[in-house]
């Protein structure tokens, strides 16, 4: 028969465990992640068609994006682009997703596509 050393029996069982424990902390983080995008994406859509001044879209562009246009000029082409489209009646579809390391260790971070 096979003889195997309790101690070491115990420091394998704690490692998958530990390994299965950050795997599943960050399935459940990747999906609160994926919820958050979705709803973010859906309010920005539906805010940017219907209100004359949206904060959100303007609040969550991207810093680089946000030094290339002002805030009066996104505000000016969100009104301009509402005018020949009309009021918005339905969302047919928003797609993005996220890209979150399966272990959190190391130096890359989560990010939204």
């Amino acid at each position: 028969m096979i003889n195997i050393r309790p101690k070491l029996t115990v420091v394998v069982c704690l490692a998958l465990i530990a390994v299965i424990s950050v795997m599943a902390w960050t399935i459940l983080r990747t999906n609160r992640l994926e919820l958050a995008a979705q709803e973010l994406a859906l309010t920005v859509s539906e805010e940017s068609f219907t209100t004359d001044f949206p904060a959100t879209p303007i609040d969550n562009a991207h810093p680089d994006y946000q030094a290339q246009f002002p805030q009066e000029k996104l505000l000016l082409y969100l009104k301009n682009m509402n005018l020949p489209l009309g009021p918005l009646d339905s969302l047919v579809s928003i797609r993005g997703s996220s890209d979150i390391p399966l272990i959190p260790i190391g130096t890359r971070t989560a990010s939204a596509n």
